[in-house]
C-alpha cells in the first residue's frame, strides 16, 4: 500500500485517522501538518495546494470544494486529487467503514492523474464536474 492520504479537518483529528492507520493506511491530518490552531483557520486553497504538491490524495467531508470557484481553481492548477464523502454527516466510525469498504478503489487513485474531485458513497466513487 503506497498511497498517501491527506485528511481535511472535516474528518477530525483522531478517530478517522486512527481507524485508517489501524488498517495500514498512510495518512496525515491537517493538525499534524500545520498544528492545532493554524489548521483550524487554514484556507482550503492552501491545504489543497500543499497536499497536491506532496502528491497526496485528499480526503474530506466537504464536497462543496467542487463548487467554489477559488477551490476549483486550485484543484485544477495543482492537479489535485480530492475524494469527498457524499454525506459528511455520518459518524467517524461510519466514515472509516466507508473508506475501508472502498479501499481498493481509493488505493487505485494513486495511479490516476488529477485534477479531480470525486464523491464517495456506499455505491462507490462518482466524478464531480469542476466547472463553475
Amino acid at each position: 500500500m503506497s498511497s498517501s492520504f491527506f485528511l481535511d479537518r472535516s474528518l477530525g483529528d483522531f478517530r478517522v485517522p486512527q481507524g485508517l492507520r489501524k488498517a495500514g493506511w498512510t495518512v496525515v491530518t491537517m493538525r499534524e501538518r500545520y498544528g492545532k490552531l493554524p489548521a483550524q483557520s487554514l484556507a482550503d486553497v492552501d491545504w489543497i495546494a500543499d497536499a497536491a504538491a506532496q502528491e497526496e490524495i485528499m480526503l474530506t467531508a466537504d464536497k462543496s470544494i467542487a463548487k467554489r470557484p477559488r477551490e476549483v481553481g486550485v484543484v485544477v492548477r495543482a492537479q489535485a486529487r480530492v475524494v469527498a464523502l457524499k454525506d459528511g454527516r455520518v459518524t467517524a466510525q461510519q466514515q472509516v467503514d466507508l473508506f475501508l469498504a472502498h479501499a481498493s478503489a481509493l488505493m487505485a487513485l494513486e495511479d490516476r492523474k488529477g485534477p479531480f474531485v470525486l464523491t464517495l458513497s456506499t455505491r462507490g466513487l462518482t466524478t464531480l464536474d469542476l466547472r463553475v
